[in-house]
């Protein structure tokens, strides 16, 4: 009887060790999906900066984006995040793009021969339903500088 008991008792500890490896690998695999959206955001957006077709780099952002099945659209703190740091969400794929000058005057708007950049954000969210946790991981990166 000794031995049934010790075999149930591995199962368990098996069992234990098994959910924490899945989930180990959930969040490192959504962690990389966020980092890898956010850098091919940022590659696109330098692409064609230089050729000032912003209306084609929004194109090309909201294709990649649904071919990667990304899509965290009706999160709430992702709006908040953005609206604070006065970005424009993309609300279709929730990708936070910030506009920033090198150069403002004293008012706080950009000087006429100002350089600018863009900060793309895209998230990681964590959800565990049966905790009732929900966790906001926001990966951040900027373009170079461009000449307008």
């Amino acid at each position: 009887m000794k031995d049934a008991f010790g075999g149930t008792y591995m199962l368990y500890v098996l069992m234990i060790f098994f959910v924490i490896y899945i989930s180990f690998m959930t969040v490192a695999i959504g962690y990389a999906k966020a980092f890898r959206i956010k850098n091919h955001v940022v590659s696109i957006l330098e692409k064609t900066a230089y050729s000032n077709d912003y209306e084609g780099a929004r194109e090309e952002i909201e294709f990649y984006v649904g071919t990667v099945h990304y899509n965290y659209s009706g999160n709430d703190k992702i709006t908040d995040d953005c609206n604070s740091r006065g970005g424009s969400l993309d609300i279709e794929n929730g990708i936070c793009i910030v506009k920033n000058c090198s150069e403002v005057n004293s008012d706080g708007v950009c000087m006429d021969d100002a350089l600018y950049y863009y900060e793309v954000t895209s998230y990681f969210v964590i959800e565990a339903p049966f905790f009732n946790v929900s966790l906001l991981a926001p990966i951040r990166g900027e373009t170079k500088i461009i000449n307008q």
